[in-house]
């Protein structure tokens, strides 16, 4: 194992990758199966767009970033319309802007093109931006708007904001609060029900 971990290239369909963290974070319920066997198509769960959001917000799911990248995002970003968060990902390979060479050619234009806070924003959203910035911005940060619209509505508002208003860390905290339920639970229905899913998702990206 030790030898095929140090001879895999990034474009490898085997990885090899640490399982401590996971071990941790499993429920009393779960069992873990290693072995060898005929690899079947129906074998094991694929991952999901779902997958990858919550993995970005909560880093709970300790998805390998080598099997995301050159296994599953190309074809998540080819079916969801683009919006799929990979920067996580990117990040934990040690991809810099001058390598994107080395990435699928999705992933690479993804990258060259949504790189900037304004990217993300819709042009319906851009023209309306300095507007809502003077009605809905109050303290220009992402506890403001959490102080004047709540918990729960603020995320929509979040795209108004510059790049240098948002406090990463306060906005990671914040998302991540949003992706439980009043139990606190995690729940993913912000991902996949909410009305606003796009907005928050967006936030995420």
């Amino acid at each position: 194992m030790y030898r095929i971990a140090e001879s895999l290239d990034q474009q490898s369909k085997v990885v090899v990758s640490a399982f401590d963290n996971a071990l941790e974070n499993l429920g009393e319920d779960e069992r873990v199966i290693i072995g060898f066997g005929q690899l079947h198509s129906d074998l094991g769960q694929l991952v999901r767009l779902v997958d990858v959001y919550r993995d970005v917000v909560l880093n709970d799911l300790s998805l390998p970033p080598t099997l995301v990248v050159f296994s599953y995002l190309d074809d998540l970003l080819k079916n969801n319309s683009g919006v799929v968060p990979v920067f996580k990902y990117l990040s934990e390979l040690g991809i810099r802007s001058d390598e994107l060479d080395k990435l699928p050619e999705r992933i690479r234009l993804y990258v060259k093109e949504n790189h900037t806070l304004d990217s993300f924003r819709s042009p319906t959203e851009r023209r309306n931006r300095k507007s809502m910035r003077n009605v809905v911005c109050f303290t220009h940060s992402v506890s403001g708007l959490i102080e004047k619209y709540g918990m729960d509505v603020a995320y929509r508002y979040l795209l108004n904001l510059d790049e240098s208003e948002i406090d990463v860390a306060e906005l990671g905290k914040y998302l991540a609060g949003l992706m439980h339920d009043k139990d606190g639970n995690i729940s993913t229905d912000i991902l996949e029900t909410a009305t606003y899913k796009s907005t928050y998702r967006k936030s995420v990206r």
